[in-house]
């Protein structure tokens, strides 16, 4: 009996896999290898963004990887992402669920307007991207480098942060709310806010 039930599943478990690799050929960018059910999520290992950057010198630019029910097609290359991101075709997002639970909560606005330019897609993506990028211009973006400055600078400040924790494990949230609430605030206010001034702890009553 145990026999039979080994050499069944066995035999769904190489059907599965033979439709799995016939539905996905001349449709889907190339990619390696994936098992029946797991996909690639068993060889990903601890290091994924490590592996992720090995396959990417094996299959290109653009590939495939599924993980277990979750298909996903990873791009490796900036130029190419920067692109990407500029087609309405390719706005959607994927479901997350702490994103929906937020979204759904913001009673003020209609939910394609309470999403933002992160959050929406399709056509309201379009309008909330028209919209942010023509208030960016009015403080500058686009018309000198003080924004892209201004970020590089924050980027440089959190690399060497990272540096000087010579290895040990640190929380990140609170550096990138940081950097990021450091390029607004230059924007808005045209200074930093320095770490332990009165102004962080403010930022950080408002995150939680």
């Amino acid at each position: 009996m145990s026999s039979v039930l080994l050499i069944a599943i066995l035999g769904l478990t190489a059907i599965a896999f033979f439709l799995m690799r016939k539905g996905q050929k001349g449709k889907l960018p190339p990619g390696p290898t994936q098992l029946p059910f797991f996909g690639n999520a068993l060889s990903i290992g601890k290091r994924p963004h490590a592996k992720f950057m090995e396959w990417a010198k094996i299959y290109g630019d653009i590939m495939t990887v599924r993980i277990f029910n979750k298909r996903i097609i990873m791009i490796n290359d900036v130029n190419i992402a920067r692109d990407a991101f500029n087609k309405l075709p390719l706005t959607g997002r994927a479901y997350v669920e702490p994103f929906e639970v937020y979204f759904k909560g913001v009673d003020d606005f209609p939910e394609e307007v309470a999403r933002g330019v992160l959050g929406s897609e399709g056509q309201a993506w379009v309008e909330q991207r028209r919209f942010t990028l023509r208030h960016l211009r009015d403080f500058g973006f686009g018309k000198h480098q003080a924004m892209e400055e201004h970020i590089h600078e924050e980027v440089r400040s959190l690399l060497s942060w990272v540096r000087a924790q010579n290895g040990q494990p640190v929380g990140m949230w609170r550096r990138f709310a940081e950097a990021t609430s450091n390029v607004l605030w230059r924007i808005i206010a045209g200074e930093r806010i320095h770490q332990k001034q009165e102004e962080t702890a403010i930022i950080e009553s408002a995150n939680r």
